[in-house]
Formats: C-alpha cells, structure tokens, sequence
C-alpha cells in the first residue's frame, strides 16, 4: 500500500517516471489536481482490505476520471490487504491492454 500511495502521488509530478501505473490497495495521499497525458492508471484494490479501506482506490479512480484520465479500477472480491492471483491477473491483463 505505500508503493501504491508513493506510485500515485509520483504522477503528481512535473516530471513522470513512467507511463503506466499500477497501484494495489493504495490511495492519493492527497487529491490529485491532475490527470497527466499519456499515463495511464491502474487501480486493483481487494474488497474486504480492513488496513487501506477499498472506497479510496475508487475515489482515487473517479477523480481521476473527473480530471480526464485515462483510468482503470478493479475490485477482487474475498481479497483483503494483499495480492492473490486474481489481483496479479487483472494488473497482467491491464499491463497487456
């Protein structure tokens, strides 16, 4: 989750280190005031995650959207603060999109 938090607030910047993001179970450490062209984001987030509540990688994915960013979300259902194969199976499909 702070991979995700640091990868999030990382597209922020002036500068992007990448192109694709992919953040599990993470969250804008604070609003972002931007979608940056040609990046893209990927949100995966388990449904029952009791550390990094799932409702913050949706609002990241709608404010994102709200900026005009090119953004995904996917909920793994029975997942809680983690990566399973379902989890890493969406990033794989998104990553190959």
């Amino acid at each position: 989750s702070q991979g995700a938090i640091m990868a999030l607030e990382s597209t922020q910047q002036a500068t992007l280190p990448a192109h694709r993001v992919v953040a599990f179970a993470g969250r804008f450490a604070t609003a972002p005031r931007h979608a940056p062209a040609g990046l893209s984001v990927h949100l995966i987030h388990g449904d029952l995650d009791n550390v990094i509540a799932p409702r913050f990688s949706q609002e990241a994915a709608q404010a994102l959207q709200a900026l005009g960013g090119q953004v995904t979300h996917d909920s793994v259902p029975g997942l809680g603060h983690g990566i399973d194969a379902t989890a890493f199976g969406h990033m794989v499909t998104r990553l190959q999109a």
